[in-house]
């Protein structure tokens, strides 16, 4: 007789068996499926072992708990998102409208001799290109290490910092984008239903911006801004008015030391003169590998 190879079958042993599902580990002679023997197994079947059907069917809803909650979620993600953004300006609109305040300077009829400087802050706007690569690695080793990378929001360096808070070494998670959208980038209201909702509005509008601004070129011009913003004490707003505040120097003409000196100062300020910010000068240690293939210490 010949033997046919069934890796499963399927029988019923009696009428008032349940179907059940037989795992075989024998071959079957071939017509005799159709036969069953008294004992509940088909003849000419020697081991087998019924599987348990019920754990597939737990399996399964499992599996429609798990998509049940993940399309759950992301419902409420969604739902969050457009909440919270409905009223947060457009991020390009926003960055393109931004203003820089300056000193009103009052020249002779000449238009060459420097009469008056009009204004208590200093303030002179640069472009990217103007900007010391040297200053722009300090500055992202010391406040954002993957500002090149993330997507204005740094989820990793939040926890850690989170954690660090916690632990009584409170330091702020924020990355650059996130720091210049709280400072320049967020409407009145976002500040008005306290810290927390201010928080999400800020990492929404930051994500935001990271996405109208896509690429290198887009990362250039929120440093740019960021570093044109930033309070360097001594009356000092913007990189360029800090250096000349300092050492009375162009950006261009910085040392290494220098810009990795500036870098630093915006953590902490000096409120007013030059003296004191020698008696107590931070120290940065710009670690991270450069984005840009300027430096690395």
């Amino acid at each position: 007789m010949p033997w046919s190879a069934t890796p499963r079958i399927r029988i019923r042993t009696g009428p008032q068996q349940d179907l059940r599902h037989w795992a075989c580990t024998q071959p079957v002679p071939c017509g005799s499926a159709a036969g069953f023997a008294p004992d509940g197994g088909p003849e000419g079947l020697e081991s087998c072992e019924p599987s348990s059907w019920w754990s597939r069917s737990s399996c399964s809803g499992c599996s429609g708990t798990l998509l049940l909650a993940s399309a759950t979620g992301a419902t409420i993600a969604v739902a969050g998102y457009a909440y919270f953004s409905k009223d947060l300006p457009d991020p390009r609109q926003a960055l393109e409208a931004l203003v820089f305040t300056q000193q009103t300077k009052v020249y002779d009829r000449t238009g060459a001799v420097l009469l008056a400087s009009l204004g208590t802050d200093r303030r002179v706007p640069v472009t990217f290109d103007q900007i010391p690569g040297e200053l722009v690695d300090a500055t992202t080793a010391i406040e954002d290490k993957t500002f090149w990378d993330n997507s204005g929001f740094d989820p990793a360096g939040f926890v850690a910092a989170a954690i660090d808070t916690i632990n009584g070494r409170d330091r702020g998670g924020s990355t650059i984008t996130q720091q210049l959208v709280k400072k320049r980038l967020l409407p009145e209201s976002a500040f008005a239903n306290g810290p927390y909702q201010r928080k999400v509005a800020e990492i929404i509008q930051s994500i935001r911006l990271t996405e109208a601004y896509p690429g290198p070129a887009g990362k250039e011009a929120i440093m740019a801004a960021y570093l044109n913003d930033n309070f360097y004490g001594n009356r000092s707003y913007g990189v360029a008015a800090a250096a000349r505040s300092y050492w009375n120097k162009d950006l261009k003409d910085l040392t290494l030391a220098e810009c990795a000196l500036l870098a630093g100062i915006p953590q902490s300020p000096p409120s007013s003169t030059w003296s004191r910010t020698r008696s107590r000068r931070p120290t940065p240690t710009p670690r991270a590998s450069s984005k840009r293939g300027w430096w690395c210490r």
